[in-house]
């Protein structure tokens, strides 16, 4: 009872809303769709696929179980987000909420996404160091890139890199054949 009592809150924490218009979702979601198909059809796309974190919570805003429960943060090269979540399926949770913030590492190995802890923040408090550690070197994606159809588009991409604010998703480019 005391851990959840240190590790929740009674209330959950107010998260900014990012509102985009029918005509911006629709230009996202053609923009996305436009990168999918050529991906999908082994082709390389003119551009890289970059996002800012806007358009991430834009896209996070249209889950419902997601929405208002997850913040994308991208700033000065670091991928963050805050997260706040009923904690009812936690035993002594019922009524609170598990309130926080992590820093993330996302990077592209062998055709696997890959995203890592590297901080956390707990309900106001730092997560130790030890905890983090010890889940640091699981991928959190891992189940992203177990499904066959995700893995056999991620094996497509060259990179995936956290510039400035944004996330840039870099396609392998077909090498050039001299004739």
């Amino acid at each position: 009872t005391g851990q959840v009592k240190a590790y929740t809150s009674e209330t959950p924490i107010e998260l900014p809303a990012v509102e985009y218009t029918k005509e911006q979702l629709s230009e996202l979601d053609q923009r996305l769709n436009e990168f999918g198909e050529a991906v999908d059809r082994g082709e390389t796309p003119e551009t890289d696929l970059v996002l800012t974190a806007d358009e991430i919570n834009a896209m996070i805003g249209r889950e419902e179980q997601l929405r208002n429960r997850v913040y994308v943060k991208i700033e000065e090269g670091r991928l963050s987000g805050d997260v706040s979540f009923p904690a009812d399926g936690i035993p002594g949770g019922r009524g609170r909420f598990f309130n926080g913030s992590v820093t993330l590492g996302a990077a592209m190995e062998d055709g696997e996404l890959v995203v890592t802890f590297v901080d956390a923040e707990v309900n106001g408090t730092t997560v130790p160091q030890q905890v983090i550690d010890a889940i640091a070197d699981r991928n959190l994606a891992d189940e992203f890139n177990r499904d066959p159809e995700t893995r056999e588009t991620l094996s497509r991409f060259e990179s995936v890199t956290v510039e400035e604010d944004q996330i840039v998703f870099k396609v392998q480019r077909a090498e050039a054949t001299e004739e």
